[in-house]
């Protein structure tokens, strides 16, 4: 029955195949599964093969029963590798689940018939025999088993050829120069039996197509180790066609841009590998992390009832500061949790929520985890109603504004006022603004309700001026769209000066992301509306995704610092750090700063501590109707200066 230095061989490369397998980074996919049953099955096939040939050597030793048990489990997984490889080549071009039964059954028609012949072979002799004496025959059957195995490599070929546009040109290379590798060993040993090489051949194949099919390095991120943008493509595609549901949680930390500044590229890239070992921990089926760009995650977990485990363990992780090499840093996520298929199938809706999470606050509980529908993208329905509302709020004066103070840190007055949006609440109930501004972006109806704050601000702030009400300055929001508008300065002006009002009396806010966004034309603007006397305010400083350069070209006269900065700072070290390199930074510019989101008194005296000049928060007033807020300021002045 030949010499064993084939099998041997064959076995320390399948076990190093296995082990490659194991140790690698890997698509928990069908395709992925498919090929671990195919080196199982090629190793138990090599394995039986060295015992049938040692027990063989050893007759005597062993009763006939051990030598055609052994046999009949060599045979029995032999004759599965070509199914199993079929089956792989399937997963290749297609999607198995997609396949019915029936054709299943008729697939595996060949593979069952030549198992039963196998099985069958201690009473009939069909594929091999043991005489009284243990002397080792070839059955008539065997060849069937040969052309059975053709048959599917045929089968795949065909696959192959067939879907030849739904697989990459590589993958169809590889597995036509994983071909000879098998088959002629096959082909080999069927002439000569004795020359025991077939399982060699198809481990080398198998050793081929784990180095290129199988090498997943593209799916993985370099940095943490986590998948990357394409693995999690491709994890999302399987577990969307699955029937077990699954929980997607984004995590985007704020001020990551500041973070990155402040700790430095080697710190920061090793806070982000701290997290990806803490928080996502080893990818396994079931649970894995994701990482898409510099601090945006994604943690992917399975079962509902997992998902729950794994919400309060995401917030848990994240209300400790996190240790990385000598320094303990606190970080804040904004978390968004999107369960598949209940809120979505799609994977551009999760990149769509990604995109919003990152680039502006969610209007929520910032102790919170966001659903789609806090990000305004819960369903096309949802977002239909809300475009509507919208339209309706245009014409029938559905829209109000409420004004928040702005307090001067050294003598408590009020020296400036915020602007903001607020729609009547109507059959859809009361519509948070970032919902609805966010929908107005999308379809254009922005610049008419950019008009409606514009004319509405100029109007309250002129009579307010008129009845002998002071609260300084008004602060008014200029949407992404509105900043590159052609003519943005002219537009205000006359706004302002048809309502009375001086340049000097009105602030224009800008985020910190709009302030990245076609950086040629928003200077432009910019420095049109400081040119005409108009004060420019960067609002949301901190949240990490703008360009600093472009930044400090605008001509800025205040800063808000973002309350991802702000809020807690008063117990928390890294951020009173962070305020004071703000400070620093901003003031010899010429920079007014302004804190927002204070909430405590501790905070507030951390700040203003700082030599922050202003603070504006829930710890003095929310956002207010017009009459609440001119009595409201009127009281405060009144009181600060008696």
């Amino acid at each position: 029955m030949g010499v064993i230095y084939y099998d041997i061989a064959t076995i320390l490369l399948l076990l190093v195949n296995i082990y490659l397998f194991k140790s690698r980074s890997r698509l928990f996919i069908a395709r992925t599964r498919v090929f671990y049953i195919l080196l199982i099955v090629t190793l138990v096939a090599a394995l039986t093969d060295l015992a049938s040939v040692l027990a063989y050597w050893r007759a005597d030793r062993f009763h006939r029963a051990v030598h055609y048990a052994l046999s009949l489990v060599f045979y029995a997984s032999h004759n599965s590798i070509p199914l199993t490889f079929f089956v792989f080549l399937f997963t290749l071009g297609g999607r198995p689940a997609r396949i019915s039964r029936l054709r299943w059954a008729v697939i595996a028609f060949p593979w069952a018939f030549s198992v039963s012949l196998i099985l069958s072979t201690p009473v009939t002799g069909l594929v091999f025999s043991f005489s009284e004496s243990l002397a080792y025959s070839r059955g008539p059957a065997l060849p069937f088993l040969y052309l059975s195995a053709l048959l599917y490599t045929a089968m795949g070929i065909t696959w192959l050829i067939v879907q030849r546009r739904r697989i990459p040109a590589e993958t169809r290379f590889a597995v036509f120069l994983f071909l000879p590798f098998s088959l002629i060993p096959v082909g080999i040993q069927f002439v000569v039996p004795s020359l025991l090489v077939q399982s060699l051949g198809i481990a080398v194949s198998e050793l081929f197509i784990l180095l290129t099919i199988q090498d997943f390095g593209r799916y993985v991120d370099a940095v943490t180790g986590l998948f990357n943008k394409s693995g999690f493509r491709a994890q999302f595609s399987t577990l969307a066609i699955g029937t077990r549901p699954f929980t997607v949680f984004l995590i985007v930390l704020e001020a990551t841009d500041f973070l990155r500044n402040a700790l430095g590229v080697g710190s920061f890239t090793a806070l982000e590998r701290t997290l990806a070992r803490g928080l996502f921990g080893s990818a396994r089926e079931g649970r894995f992390g994701v990482r898409f760009d510099s601090g945006a995650f994604a943690l992917v977990v399975t079962g509902t009832e997992t998902s729950a485990i794994e919400r309060a363990r995401i917030q848990h992780f994240f209300a400790s500061p996190v240790r990385v090499e000598s320094m303990s840093v606190s970080l804040s996520p904004r978390v968004c949790e999107i369960r598949v298929p209940s809120d979505t199938r799609d994977v551009m809706r999760v990149f769509q929520a990604l995109h919003e999470l990152g680039k502006r606050r969610v209007e929520t509980d910032r102790h919170g985890i966001h659903t789609l529908k806090d990000l305004s993208i819960a369903d096309t329905g949802r977002q239909r109603d809300v475009a509507n509302a919208v339209r309706t709020a245009l014409v029938t004066g559905g829209f109000r504004l409420h004004y928040q103070p702005i307090v001067d840190t050294a003598t408590g007055r009020v020296v400036s006022a915020e602007a903001l949006i607020r729609m009547e609440p109507n059959a859809l109930g009361e519509i948070p603004p970032g919902e609805f501004v966010a929908i107005a972006e999308q379809n254009g109806t922005i610049h008419r309700v950019g008009d409606f704050v514009l004319e509405e601000a100029c109007r309250f702030l002129s009579e307010a001026k008129a009845n002998g009400v002071d609260f300084g300055k008004l602060s008014i929001n200029l949407s992404q769209s509105q900043c590159i508008q052609v003519n943005l300065a002219e537009r205000i002006y006359t706004v302002a000066t048809r309502q009375g009002l001086a340049p000097s009396s009105l602030e224009f806010e800008i985020t910190e992301t709009a302030a990245g966004l076609s950086p040629g034309i928003m200077r432009k603007n910019m420095e049109a509306l400081a040119a005409a006397g108009f004060s420019v305010v960067i609002d949301d400083f901190g949240t990490g995704y703008s360009n600093i350069a472009n930044l400090m070209e605008l001509p800025f006269s205040v800063v808000k610092l973002d309350r991802s900065i702000v809020a807690g700072v008063h117990e928390r070290e890294d951020r009173r750090k962070a305020l004071a390199a703000l400070v620093t930074m901003f003031k010899p510019l010429g920079a007014t700063t302004v804190a927002e989101g204070v909430e405590t008194a501790e905070d507030n005296a951390v700040a203003a501590g700082l030599g922050i000049d202003r603070i504006q928060g829930f710890l003095y007033a929310r956002p207010m109707p017009e009459r609440e807020f001119v009595e409201w300021v009127t009281e405060r002045n009144r009181a600060c200066t008696s």
